[in-house]
């Protein structure tokens, strides 16, 4: 399983989550074998996710939660084919970032969960 020394150290495994590695699983498998096809840089894939946030209407909020996150990740998940990036900030550190509350940020979460799970096909 990609990144089998992190996927699982922090969160809860679901049925989503198993679906998701499933998911990228596939698509890693479908792309390997394009040569052509090199990887993003982190602020060219930071560039696409706001773009994506921006067009399907999403707000200033989920948009810089957005922009935190890819904050969090580190330059090896960017230039590393292996590894898919992963991030792990508490909710505090992102609440703080951001200036909001705990559960408004957990609110700005939940909302980006489900969007990638639609657009993912889960649901």
């Amino acid at each position: 399983m990609p990144n089998s020394h992190r996927a699982y150290a922090n969160r809860r495994v679901t049925a989503a989550s198993l679906q998701t590695d499933r998911t990228v699983a596939a698509y890693r498998t479908d792309h390997q074998d394009r040569s052509g096809m090199s990887r993003p840089s982190r602020i060219q894939a930071l560039q696409v996710a706001k773009r994506y946030a921006s067009a399907i209407g999403l707000k200033a909020a989920k948009i810089a939660l957005i922009d935190q996150l890819f904050a969090f990740s580190k330059a090896i998940d960017w230039s590393d084919a292996e590894i898919i990036p992963l991030v792990w900030p508490s909710n505090e550190v992102l609440a703080r970032r951001l200036g909001i509350k705990v559960s408004t940020l957990k609110y700005h979460l939940a909302g980006l969960a489900r969007i990638s799970h639609s657009a993912c096909g889960f649901g």
